[in-house]
C-alpha cells in the first residue's frame, strides 16, 4: 500500500485489506516466525489530552479527572467506572480532541477521518445538505478518497442503487453507495482507534492515532505483543507463527479480564461482541 513510502511507517510485514465482516483489517503480506517484528510505526498524530485543550476544556477535563480520583480513593476499580461517568469523560475528551483535529493539516485530517468511528449512530435518513464522510471505500482509486468530506447532492437512489454525493473539497462529482457514507466526529474516531502513550499520568494521558495499526482488529488472544514507547513509536511482534495472508489481531482491552467483563467492555467502547477463539471457548463453558 502507499503507505509504505510513508516515514511513519519504519517496517511492516502487514497489509491493509478488507475483511469479510469486520471492516478493514491487518493481513501477513508474507510468512512470519514466532517472534518476528510484524509492524513498526510511528503515529498520525499524539494527542495530549491534558496540555493541547484550551483553559475551558481543560477544567472540564479536571473536574473528570477529580472525579475519577474519588472513585478509585473509595476502591472503584477503574476498569468498571459507571457508564455515566464514562459518557462524560468521552464527551470531554472529544471536545479536547475536536481543537487538536483543527489545528492538523489537510491530510492528516483525512487520514484520522478514514478510521472507523463506533461511537457516532449512523443517521438511517440520507438528506440534501447533509455532511457525510467517505467511509470504507475499497477500489484503489477509491480508497484515497475515504475520510472525505462530501455533500448528498439528492436525496433520490440513482437507477443503479448508488448515491450522487459531492466532495467538499474540490467540489467534484461522483457516485458512492449509500452505505459509503458515515457520520464521524474527530473525537469518536480517536477513541475507537487510539492506543495508550506512555499511560495514565493522574491528571491526563498521551493517546496515538496510527494509520496503519489503528486497522487492526482486536482478539481477547491475538498471537501478538504490542509495545508504545514514550515518543508514540509502536512495534508489533508475533508470538506464534503466521502464515501468508492470514489476519493478524491485537488486543484493545485487559484479556485477563472475565468473559463477562470482556464483553460488556467491548461492546460498550466498541460496539461490538467479541467472537474470537478465547471468548467463544469460555462462552461455551
Amino acid at each position: 500500500m502507499s503507505v509504505l513510502e510513508e516515514s511513519r511507517l519504519q517496517y511492516s510485514a502487514v497489509e491493509v485489506r478488507m475483511t469479510d465482516g469486520t471492516g478493514w483489517g491487518l493481513f501477513t503480506s508474507h510468512a512470519v516466525r514466532k517472534g518476528d517484528m510484524l509492524l513498526q510505526e510511528l503515529p498520525l498524530v499524539v494527542l495530549d489530552i491534558k496540555y493541547d485543550a484550551t483553559p475551558a476544556t481543560q477544567q472540564k477535563f479536571q473536574k473528570t479527572i477529580q472525579w475519577a480520583s474519588r472513585w478509585t480513593a473509595q476502591g472503584g476499580p477503574m476498569n468498571e467506572y459507571p457508564k455515566e461517568f464514562r459518557k462524560l469523560m468521552d464527551d470531554c475528551v472529544c471536545e479536547c480532541v475536536q481543537e487538536i483535529f483543527n489545528s492538523q493539516s489537510g491530510d492528516v485530517q483525512r487520514k484520522w477521518m478514514a478510521l472507523h468511528d463506533a461511537k457516532t449512530p449512523n443517521d438511517t435518513v440520507i438528506t440534501a445538505s447533509k455532511l457525510f464522510y467517505l467511509n470504507g471505500l475499497n477500489s484503489e482509486k477509491g480508497r484515497l478518497l475515504n475520510g472525505l468530506e462530501c455533500i448528498i447532492l439528492s436525496t433520490a437512489p440513482m437507477s443503479n442503487g448508488r448515491w450522487a454525493a459531492r466532495l467538499t473539497y474540490d467540489g467534484k462529482d461522483l457516485s458512492v453507495k449509500k452505505d459509503s457514507l458515515k457520520k464521524k466526529i474527530p473525537g469518536n474516531v480517536a477513541s475507537t482507534n487510539s492506543f495508550s502513550v506512555g499511560g495514565y499520568d493522574g491528571v491526563g494521558q498521551k493517546l496515538g492515532l496510527y494509520e496503519v495499526l489503528s486497522r487492526s482488529n482486536h482478539s481477547c488472544e491475538p498471537g501478538t505483543s504490542r509495545s508504545i514507547d514514550a515518543n508514540g513509536l509502536a512495534v508489533l511482534r508475533a508470538e506464534r507463527a503466521f502464515s501468508q495472508g492470514e489476519q493478524v489481531y491485537t488486543r484493545y482491552i485487559a484479556g485477563s479480564l472475565p468473559y463477562e467483563a470482556r464483553q460488556s467492555e467491548l461492546r460498550d467502547k466498541y460496539g461490538f461482541d467479541c467472537g474470537c477463539q478465547k471468548c467463544e471457548a469460555e462462552r461455551r463453558v
